[in-house]
């Protein structure tokens, strides 16, 4: 695994923190129907609806802003949130009201073993520099026997390592560890050691304007990002080297 740093303006373990992702998911609103049209065609509900019926119980383990949690229960899933930034998880329980959201670390949930049918949980267990294994086996855990965990990272690919390199070298302050990026046999390994089955792995046929042209996507913003960022999708995503997540589908025994 490839360990990805980031800049710190302040002594800290790591580059990811509680505050930092609600900084990050800070002008986040609530679902919207052009999202709603997105995730309806993406491979990860694909993947959801291949592996767990509707009415099934499944956590999102690091729900971020709840867009997630709010798709699924609009489609019949009995959807949870989970999150380590309190702020985020106050933010959630006042735009969702009627759904459920957990403030906890995804390696030590309050559920009970056994909880859950499926656990989603897109570009998160990579944040934890002891590696995946702790958050995948807390998945195992709370799983039913024949749950489904769908977990998605960071490709270690030369493109992303050039374009973290790029997006976010500093010469003035130091750097602590924000992520790991893996290959599909190094995940693979992780699941497998968890105690998982692979069921499926693959890419995400996304491409963003980071990889494509990271010293661009560096100067722009606002609209101008945006456009950008959507030509960049359009016309390159069909390329491998330009994706940015890999996707991993387990079984519990």
């Amino acid at each position: 695994m490839y360990k990805d740093t980031r800049p710190i303006s302040e002594p800290t373990a790591t580059a990811s923190t509680p505050a930092m992702w609600a900084t990050n998911f800070a002008s986040s609103t609530r679902l919207t129907k052009r999202q709603e049209a997105q995730f309806s065609k993406s491979t990860e509900t694909r993947l959801i609806q291949q592996y767990v019926r509707p009415g099934g119980r499944i956590l999102d383990a690091g729900c971020g802003f709840g867009e997630w949690v709010t798709f699924l229960r609009n489609r019949g899933y009995d959807a949870v949130g989970c999150d380590f930034s309190d702020e985020l998880i106050n933010r959630l329980r006042v735009a969702y009201p009627a759904s459920e959201w957990i403030c906890s670390r995804i390696e030590d949930t309050p559920f009970e073993s056994g909880s859950f049918d499926g656990v989603i949980s897109w570009g998160v267990i990579e944040h934890d520099e002891a590696g995946p294994g702790a958050a995948l086996r807390e998945f195992y855990r709370i799983l039913k026997p024949g749950g489904i965990a769908i977990v998605t990272v960071p490709i270690d690919s030369r493109a992303q390592r050039r374009s973290a390199e790029i997006l976010h070298r500093s010469a003035n302050l130091p750097k602590a560890f924000f992520q790991y990026f893996m290959t599909e046999e190094e995940l693979a390994d992780e699941i497998t050691g968890a105690g998982f089955d692979v069921l499926g792995k693959g890419t995400l046929p996304v491409a963003v304007l980071q990889l494509v042209a990271p010293r661009l996507s560096r100067i722009l913003t606002g609209t101008a990002f945006r456009i950008a960022n959507r030509l960049a999708f359009t016309l390159f995503s069909r390329f491998e080297r330009f994706r940015v997540m890999l996707y991993s589908v387990a079984s519990k025994n």
